[in-house]
Protein backbone atom coordinates (compact mmCIF):
# COMPACT_ATOMS: atom_id res chain seq x y z
CA UNK A 1 0.00 0.00 0.00
CA UNK A 2 1.74 3.52 -1.14
CA UNK A 3 0.45 6.80 -2.42
CA UNK A 4 -2.47 4.42 -4.61
CA UNK A 5 -4.50 4.74 -0.85
CA UNK A 6 -4.96 8.52 -0.87
CA UNK A 7 -6.46 8.25 -4.72
CA UNK A 8 -8.63 4.99 -4.37
CA UNK A 9 -10.25 7.29 -1.17
CA UNK A 10 -10.68 9.60 -2.90
CA UNK A 11 -12.51 8.04 -5.69
CA UNK A 12 -14.97 6.91 -3.10
CA UNK A 13 -16.23 10.22 -2.53
CA UNK A 14 -13.65 11.25 0.64
CA UNK A 15 -10.24 12.59 0.81
CA UNK A 16 -8.75 11.94 4.45
CA UNK A 17 -5.34 13.87 3.47
CA UNK A 18 -4.93 16.98 5.79
CA UNK A 19 -3.28 20.38 5.32
CA UNK A 20 0.41 19.27 6.75
CA UNK A 21 1.63 21.15 10.23
CA UNK A 22 3.85 18.55 10.99
CA UNK A 23 6.03 15.90 9.58
CA UNK A 24 3.14 13.13 10.95
CA UNK A 25 -0.16 13.56 11.30
CA UNK A 26 -3.34 11.59 13.00
CA UNK A 27 -6.05 11.76 11.23
CA UNK A 28 -9.59 10.57 13.55
CA UNK A 29 -11.19 8.15 11.72
CA UNK A 30 -14.80 9.38 11.55
CA UNK A 31 -15.94 8.94 8.45
CA UNK A 32 -17.27 5.22 7.07
CA UNK A 33 -14.15 5.23 4.32
CA UNK A 34 -11.57 6.01 7.60
CA UNK A 35 -13.12 3.41 9.37
CA UNK A 36 -12.67 0.93 6.03
CA UNK A 37 -9.32 2.13 6.08
CA UNK A 38 -8.57 1.92 9.92
CA UNK A 39 -10.18 -1.64 9.58
CA UNK A 40 -7.98 -2.76 6.49
CA UNK A 41 -4.34 -1.57 7.89
CA UNK A 42 -4.91 -3.71 11.11
CA UNK A 43 -5.94 -6.65 9.38
CA UNK A 44 -2.94 -6.44 6.82
CA UNK A 45 -0.63 -4.80 8.17
CA UNK A 46 -1.06 -5.62 12.55
CA UNK A 47 1.26 -8.81 13.50
CA UNK A 48 -0.94 -11.05 15.42
CA UNK A 49 -4.46 -9.56 15.92
CA UNK A 50 -6.93 -9.03 13.21
CA UNK A 51 -9.51 -5.57 13.42
CA UNK A 52 -12.39 -6.09 16.06
CA UNK A 53 -15.45 -3.81 16.88
CA UNK A 54 -15.66 -2.91 20.32
CA UNK A 55 -19.01 -1.84 22.16
CA UNK A 56 -17.16 0.62 24.78
CA UNK A 57 -14.59 3.95 24.68
CA UNK A 58 -12.99 4.04 21.47
CA UNK A 59 -10.91 6.26 19.42
CA UNK A 60 -9.42 5.55 16.04
CA UNK A 61 -6.76 7.23 14.04
CA UNK A 62 -5.33 6.64 10.48
CA UNK A 63 -1.50 7.90 10.66
CA UNK A 64 -0.19 9.87 7.65
CA UNK A 65 3.20 10.36 7.11
CA UNK A 66 4.15 13.62 4.55
CA UNK A 67 0.66 13.57 3.36
CA UNK A 68 0.81 9.54 2.87
CA UNK A 69 -1.50 6.75 3.89
CA UNK A 70 1.29 5.31 6.32
CA UNK A 71 -0.25 3.70 9.45
CA UNK A 72 -3.09 3.07 11.74
CA UNK A 73 -3.81 3.42 15.84
CA UNK A 74 -5.81 3.58 18.08
CA UNK A 75 -6.49 3.44 21.87
CA UNK A 76 -10.07 2.47 23.81
CA UNK A 77 -11.12 1.74 27.74
CA UNK A 78 -8.02 0.89 29.81
CA UNK A 79 -8.44 -2.93 31.08
CA UNK A 80 -10.61 -3.62 34.09
CA UNK A 81 -8.14 -5.66 36.32
CA UNK A 82 -4.55 -5.66 35.72
CA UNK A 83 -2.64 -6.75 38.00
CA UNK A 84 0.97 -5.89 36.79
CA UNK A 85 -0.28 -2.55 35.98
CA UNK A 86 -2.69 -1.83 39.58
CA UNK A 87 0.27 -3.24 41.34
CA UNK A 88 2.41 -0.86 39.78
CA UNK A 89 0.51 2.17 40.17
CA UNK A 90 -0.32 0.97 43.70
CA UNK A 91 -4.13 1.97 43.92
CA UNK A 92 -6.73 0.07 45.95
CA UNK A 93 -10.10 -1.35 44.05
CA UNK A 94 -11.90 2.00 45.19
CA UNK A 95 -9.45 4.60 43.52
CA UNK A 96 -9.27 2.20 40.62
CA UNK A 97 -12.60 2.02 39.48
CA UNK A 98 -13.25 5.94 40.41
CA UNK A 99 -10.29 6.58 37.72
CA UNK A 100 -10.29 3.85 35.61
CA UNK A 101 -11.69 6.26 33.12
CA UNK A 102 -8.77 8.75 33.31
CA UNK A 103 -6.74 5.75 31.27
CA UNK A 104 -6.50 4.41 27.78
CA UNK A 105 -5.33 1.09 26.32
CA UNK A 106 -3.65 1.47 23.17
CA UNK A 107 -5.40 -1.69 21.71
CA UNK A 108 -4.13 -1.64 17.72
CA UNK A 109 -1.10 -0.17 16.11
CA UNK A 110 0.26 -0.91 12.41
CA UNK A 111 2.19 1.00 10.28
CA UNK A 112 3.10 0.28 7.02
CA UNK A 113 5.64 2.61 7.20
CA UNK A 114 8.39 1.33 8.72
CA UNK A 115 11.23 3.04 11.23
CA UNK A 116 8.43 6.00 12.34
CA UNK A 117 6.64 3.99 14.99
CA UNK A 118 8.68 5.52 18.31
CA UNK A 119 7.48 9.31 16.29
CA UNK A 120 3.86 8.06 15.89
CA UNK A 121 3.73 7.12 19.74
CA UNK A 122 5.04 10.30 20.34
CA UNK A 123 2.16 12.08 18.36
CA UNK A 124 -0.19 9.88 20.05
CA UNK A 125 0.63 10.37 23.73
CA UNK A 126 -0.44 14.44 22.48
CA UNK A 127 -3.32 14.05 20.73
CA UNK A 128 -4.98 10.95 22.68
CA UNK A 129 -5.53 13.40 25.94
CA UNK A 130 -6.64 16.21 23.63
CA UNK A 131 -8.94 14.01 21.93
CA UNK A 132 -10.36 11.59 24.95
CA UNK A 133 -11.03 15.30 26.99
CA UNK A 134 -13.09 16.40 24.12
CA UNK A 135 -14.84 13.26 23.25
CA UNK A 136 -15.78 11.46 26.73
CA UNK A 137 -15.03 14.72 29.53
CA UNK A 138 -12.51 12.94 31.29
CA UNK A 139 -8.73 13.58 31.60
CA UNK A 140 -6.19 10.92 30.40
CA UNK A 141 -2.93 10.42 32.44
CA UNK A 142 -1.33 7.64 31.32
CA UNK A 143 -2.18 4.92 28.73
CA UNK A 144 -1.38 0.91 28.49
CA UNK A 145 -0.66 -1.72 26.44
CA UNK A 146 0.20 -5.39 25.83
CA UNK A 147 2.62 -6.82 23.38
CA UNK A 148 2.21 -10.74 22.82
CA UNK A 149 5.95 -12.36 22.54
CA UNK A 150 7.76 -13.52 21.04
CA UNK A 151 7.26 -9.65 20.22
CA UNK A 152 9.24 -7.53 22.71
CA UNK A 153 7.61 -3.87 22.43
CA UNK A 154 10.39 -2.43 20.86
CA UNK A 155 8.63 0.38 19.40
CA UNK A 156 7.44 1.52 23.04
CA UNK A 157 10.68 0.94 24.79
CA UNK A 158 12.46 3.11 21.65
CA UNK A 159 9.45 5.69 22.95
CA UNK A 160 10.35 5.77 26.79
CA UNK A 161 7.24 3.33 27.55
CA UNK A 162 7.75 1.47 30.67
CA UNK A 163 8.05 -2.51 30.79
CA UNK A 164 6.09 -2.71 34.58
CA UNK A 165 5.41 -6.71 34.21
CA UNK A 166 3.32 -9.39 32.15
CA UNK A 167 -0.56 -10.46 32.56
CA UNK A 168 -1.32 -13.64 34.13
CA UNK A 169 -2.57 -15.41 31.10
CA UNK A 170 -6.02 -15.26 31.70
CA UNK A 171 -8.67 -13.27 29.33
CA UNK A 172 -11.94 -11.98 30.45
CA UNK A 173 -14.67 -11.30 27.84
CA UNK A 174 -17.47 -9.45 28.68
CA UNK A 175 -21.28 -9.93 28.53
CA UNK A 176 -22.53 -7.10 25.66
CA UNK A 177 -24.94 -5.74 27.66
CA UNK A 178 -24.94 -2.30 25.94
CA UNK A 179 -24.90 -4.08 22.72
CA UNK A 180 -27.74 -6.24 23.76
CA UNK A 181 -30.02 -3.18 25.10
CA UNK A 182 -29.62 -1.38 21.67
CA UNK A 183 -31.71 -4.20 20.11
CA UNK A 184 -35.40 -4.55 19.59
CA UNK A 185 -36.36 -8.63 19.91
CA UNK A 186 -36.56 -10.36 23.25
CA UNK A 187 -32.89 -10.43 23.54
CA UNK A 188 -32.57 -6.75 23.63
CA UNK A 189 -36.08 -6.51 25.80
CA UNK A 190 -34.88 -8.75 28.40
CA UNK A 191 -31.42 -6.88 28.85
CA UNK A 192 -33.33 -3.96 29.57
CA UNK A 193 -35.28 -4.60 31.88
CA UNK A 194 -33.13 -7.78 33.87
CA UNK A 195 -29.50 -7.65 32.80
CA UNK A 196 -28.76 -10.70 35.09
CA UNK A 197 -31.70 -12.80 33.88
CA UNK A 198 -30.12 -11.73 30.34
CA UNK A 199 -26.80 -12.53 31.21
CA UNK A 200 -27.65 -15.62 32.68
CA UNK A 201 -29.94 -16.44 28.98
CA UNK A 202 -27.78 -15.47 26.58
CA UNK A 203 -23.92 -15.13 27.87
CA UNK A 204 -21.51 -17.16 27.49
CA UNK A 205 -21.15 -19.95 30.04
CA UNK A 206 -24.18 -18.40 31.81
CA UNK A 207 -21.98 -15.64 33.21
CA UNK A 208 -21.06 -12.27 33.04
CA UNK A 209 -17.52 -12.83 32.80
CA UNK A 210 -15.99 -16.02 30.72
CA UNK A 211 -12.79 -16.92 31.89
CA UNK A 212 -10.20 -18.65 29.23
CA UNK A 213 -6.25 -19.33 29.34
CA UNK A 214 -4.35 -17.02 26.67
CA UNK A 215 -0.57 -16.37 26.45
CA UNK A 216 0.88 -13.95 29.29
CA UNK A 217 1.37 -10.64 27.47
CA UNK A 218 4.17 -7.90 28.35
CA UNK A 219 2.63 -4.75 29.80
CA UNK A 220 3.59 -1.41 29.08
CA UNK A 221 2.77 2.03 30.58
CA UNK A 222 3.35 5.75 29.83
CA UNK A 223 2.20 8.96 31.71
CA UNK A 224 1.42 11.88 30.46
CA UNK A 225 1.56 14.04 32.47
CA UNK A 226 4.12 14.59 36.07
CA UNK A 227 1.69 14.31 38.43
CA UNK A 228 -0.32 10.73 37.16
CA UNK A 229 -0.17 8.70 39.82
CA UNK A 230 -0.81 11.61 42.39
CA UNK A 231 -4.25 12.00 40.25
CA UNK A 232 -5.14 8.28 39.79
CA UNK A 233 -4.45 7.62 43.94
CA UNK A 234 -6.66 10.20 45.11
Amino acid sequence: MEAQSSSQMESEGSNPILPLHSHIVLHQCTSTIDRKWFRFIIDNYHSYMDYKDTCNRRINWLVFIDSKLSGAIGVNNAILALSARDNWIGWSKEQRLRHLNNIANNYRFAMVERGFGSQVLSRLCKVAPETWKERYGDTLVLLESLVLPPWLGTVYKASNWLYIGQTKGYSFSKAPLASWQKENGKRGELARSDPEAAIAKYAVGRKRYDVKPSTPKLVFAKPLCRDWRKYLEC
